[in-house]
This record gives structure tokens, sequence and C-alpha cells, in this order.
């Protein structure tokens, strides 16, 4: 199988360490955020941070680390943090959504303890161009946003790990309007994260998120997400690739194409989307219900050089009209190693890759529902005698750089059987990852 590989400066240990709460790299200061009140840094210390109060607020600890040289930490304990300086004049990093302009990690206490919550006001995080940024251990939501971005918008080289990101908002102006959740024209890295009940009004699209970089998925579930195009994502890469791995697209609705995800091919494209050991399910087109639209699971209309890949994938249960009828896919796909879908061969999806021997049918109610089975995001179980157990072929469960997968999405040994199984769940496999997160 001919599938691309990620190119070595994806990887960036210093700001994974840091993403992960690890060691700080060398002239990093550390900042400890003690209140949850919303102040602007009032400047009166050279390094450290200080608000009028006398405190160290989330936003003076921003403030301030973006003033000062190196990758700084912040710490954000646990609590609710609401941002309630409106947005006004310039977009600085005093008022309104909370800019990042430097290399920041910022490390809560977990996604259900450590809430950024943005009033609805304005976006949550902006991340400036070119700039090492970490999120872990928090909650992201209700941003509102009438341009790109609500809860967070990326222009820089970010990972997610961890997170909840949810119920952000965006109101879609006519120009621009897309990725309610996340936004990103840089690199983006998620881990292990929660991306669920973000929305796009209006006409825009990537209701969870609205990828226009690169991206790579992991582990994570985004789920109940609603756009007019890519409910759960929405992709327009450029000569780029968004990859998803041991991860799951649920309840995400458009109302027009793709309601798991959508891939946009531009003219002289070689963009690749790739989707492996993923459960792509229960995901709606149309979902307006005017008929206009297709690819409950997936649109990928495969045209000027774009690749959609999908390895060992379960695409099915994804409807039409406002769950009418089935409707899987539309476009053209490439198939390798052994994936399942609600017909043995979906209706309206051109193969290519091993095609049809790399696709089989799936009995609907093997799955479980989306629910908590261990692990920091939720899942669908498979439930007894699925084909989706010990279903792959030989070569195994793989990600797209064909290296063996060791876990699931729950983080539970993969191989329970005989061989690993379809989709991002391993059967008969007792995960002993701590489910803490606040996920439910």
């Amino acid at each position: 199988m001919n599938t691309p590989r990620v190119s070595n400066g994806w990887w960036r240990p210093a700001l994974l360490a840091l993403a992960a709460g690890l060691a700080p790299i060398a002239h990093a200061i550390t900042y400890q955020v003690n209140t949850t009140v919303d102040l602007p840094d009032d400047g009166l210390a050279v390094s450290a941070c200080h608000t009028s109060a006398g405190t160290c607020s989330l936003r003076a600890a921003i403030m301030k680390a973006n003033q000062v040289d190196g990758t700084d930490i912040i710490h954000v304990p646990a609590g609710t943090y609401t941002l309630t300086i409106a947005p006004s004049g310039a977009d600085g990093d005093d008022r309104g959504d909370l800019n990042i302009t430097s290399a920041i990690a910022i490390t809560g206490a977990g996604a259900g303890r450590t809430i950024i919550d943005g009033n609805a006001s304005d976006r949550v995080f902006d991340v400036s161009a070119g700039q090492f940024v970490g999120l872990s251990g928090l909650t992201i939501r209700n941003g509102s946003q009438r341009e790109s971005g609500a809860g967070i918008r990326n222009a820089g080289i970010l990972t997610i790990d961890h997170c909840t990101i949810e119920d952000n908002v965006t109101v879609a102006n006519g120009i621009s309007g897309d990725g309610a959740g996340i936004y990103s024209t840089g690199s983006l890295t998620v881990d292990a994260s929660l991306i669920r009940s973000n929305e796009v009004q209006g006409v825009g699209n990537g209701g969870g998120i609205g990828s226009f970089g690169t991206a790579l998925i992991r582990g994570s579930t985004i789920s109940d997400n609603v756009a007019t195009n890519g409910g759960g994502i929405f992709v327009v890469n450029h000569g780029q690739y968004l990859y998803v791995v041991d991860s799951t697209l649920s309840g995400n609705a458009a109302y027009n194409d793709g309601g798991g995800i959508f891939s946009v091919e531009s003219a002289g494209s070689t963009n690749v989307v790739g989707l492996y050991s993923t459960t792509v399910f229960g995901n709606d087109a149309s979902n307006d219900g005017d008929g206009m639209g297709a690819g409950g699971g997936i649109f990928a209309p495969g045209n000027n050089g774009a690749r959609f890949i999908v390895v060992n994938t379960i695409v099915a249960n994804n409807t039409i009209n406002g769950r009418n009828a089935f409707d899987d896919c539309a476009g053209a796909i490439e198939a390798y190693g052994a994936n399942l879908y609600t017909m043995a061969i979906p209706f309206g999806c051109a193969l290519g890759g091993n095609g049809s021997p790399a696709m089989r049918q799936l009995s609907l109610e093997s799955i479980g529902s989306l629910r908590d089975n261990g692990g920091p995001t939720p899942t669908h179980a498979l439930l007894q005698n699925s084909e989706a157990i010990d279903g792959t072929t030989g070569q195994g469960c793989i990600d797209m750089n064909n290296v063996q997968l060791a876990t699931d999405q729950r983080g539970a040994a993969r191989i329970g059987g005989n061989r690993c199984d379809i989709g991002a769940y391993e059967y008969g496999v007792v995960t002993d990852v701590i489910f803490q997160d606040g996920f439910d």
C-alpha cells in the first residue's frame, strides 16, 4: 500500500513534552494561575504575572508569557475561568479572546476540572502564526465568533492533549465562518481529546474542526457537531494532509454534504486524507431535510489528484436526509486492509486501492452506542459476534507510516484475538486506563 508518510518535521519533541506536562525546556518560566477572575496583567513586574488585585490570572499569565522570550508554562488549577473582559478596539491580549503570540504550554488539572469559558462574547484562544503552543487537561467551551474559529483559531503549531472542546458557536457572516470548535491554518495535533457539540450557524463549514493546514488526530472523539458541510471535520489541505488514527466520528450532522467528514480537492491538489483504525458511525448529511446533500459519513469528490484513504475502518450507519436513508460515503476513496460498511459495496462510492476486497458489510446491531468504555474519550464498543472482531488482514492495524498500532482509542492493547479488530475499539481487551478526565 502506497500511503504518504508524515515528515520528521511534524514531530516536535519539545512541544509534545510541554503539552504533556513533562519537564520544561531550558529558559522556560512557569506561571501558576491562582484566581479564576479575568483580570489583565498590570505591568508592574518585569517577568512575574501580576494583576491589580495582586493575583495571577490566566489572562495575565498569557500576557506576561507573550512578552518574555523562551517557551513558558502556565499551570491552571481546577476551576471555571470565565472570560469577562469584552472585546473592544484593537485585538490585544488584554481583552476579548486569549491571544497567544509566543511559545506557551498551558496545562490544566483535567478536562473535567479546568474549564475555560468564552462567555459567548468572543472566541476562547487565538494562536499566532509560527508559535509552538500546547494545551492539555482543559475544557474549552462557549466561544462565539462571527469569523472562523469560535473555540480555537490556530495559525501556529498547536498540540491539544486530553482536552474537551465543546459548545462553541460560529455565526457565519457570509465571508468566513468555518471551524466552530477548531479552525486551523497551521499545524494541528489532537490527542486523546473530545470535540463535541460545536456548531456553525448560517453558511459555514467544519462544525468540529475546519482544517486548512496539516492535521493529525489520534485517540480522539469528534461527536454531535453541526455545519453546512463537514459536520465533524472539513478539510481543505492544498497539498498537505489530515490523518485520523484510532479515533471516532459519531453523530455529526451536515446540512449539505459530509456529515462526518468533507474533503475539498482544489485544482492541482495533492492533499491526502487518511482514516486508520477509525470508526465513522451514525453521522448524517442533508440534515435539514431538503434532500440536497450526500455522504453521511464521508464526502470526497476525489478529483484533481487528491486522495482519500481508509484502512481498517468502520464507516457504517451513516445516513442522509435526517436519518431517512443509509449513505456512508459519496465520492472516490481508496480502501486498504479490511473495512466495514452498512452495505458491502456502499452506494455512491467509487472504489480505488484494493477496492471491493477491502470492503465488507457490518451488522449494525453489533456496534454499541457512543459511551464511556474506559480510556479518556467515549467510544463505540464492538459487541459479541461483530464482523469487526479479528477482522483485519495479516497486515494488521497500522498508521499512516505503516507502523503497527500498539493500542486502540482507549489505550487498550491491540490484538485481543487472532488478529486486531477493525475500527477504533479492540474487543475483549479490558483497559486499565483510568477514566478521569470528566468526559461523559
